[in-house]
């Protein structure tokens, strides 16, 4: 509170942004019960709940972003090939997008076969699921492809952990 008062008398606004999972928000709450609107009021005024992947469409808009990415070298120059081409110049005029079908309907598959209850794919699973997928199955992987398919996602999404995900706020409702 202090330094917060300090700089408001120097005409500087702080803002925080806090990220969390629920244990804050039941906090929040406890502040709210306990009469601590002052610290509500300063630093949590708003709250906006974030979500991973929730629909075929949500998926290939990450991945049409992916398409737009550029390859950097160690000095963080920017290089001309993007990332598809980098890591899989022979995938024949496919891009990430059309991945978006066989990537969603992957990560259904396992979230299906675990019996998983989370209406979305956290982002942290297809980022890492992603990041294997170019290091294993792209020019410089281990087990080279000119573009991943089905099957290659699927092992992917194994890899990233996402079996053993499961919902953590469903899981602590139980017990």
């Amino acid at each position: 509170m202090d330094l917060y008062n300090n700089l408001i008398a120097v005409d500087i606004q702080l803002f925080a942004f806090m990220f969390g999972t629920r244990e804050l928000h039941e906090l929040k709450l406890s502040f709210k019960q306990s009469g601590k609107d002052q610290i509500i009021g300063r630093f949590m005024i708003n709250e906006i709940q974030y979500s991973g992947i929730r629909s075929e469409d949500e998926m290939r808009f990450c991945l049409a972003s992916m398409d737009k990415l550029k390859m950097v070298t160690k000095g963080y120059k920017k290089m001309e090939d993007s990332l598809l081409d980098f890591y899989f110049p022979n995938a024949e005029g496919r891009s990430f997008y059309d991945l978006s079908g066989d990537f969603y309907k992957a990560f259904s598959k396992v979230k299906n076969t675990c019996g998983m209850k989370a209406d979305d794919i956290p982002m942290k699973y297809f980022i890492d699921s992603f990041i294997f997928c170019i290091n294993l199955f792209g020019f410089y992987g281990s087990r080279m492809v000119a573009f991943p398919g089905f099957d290659d996602l699927l092992e992917c999404i194994e890899m990233s952990g996402y079996k053993e995900s499961d919902n953590e706020y469903d899981r602590r409702k139980l017990l």
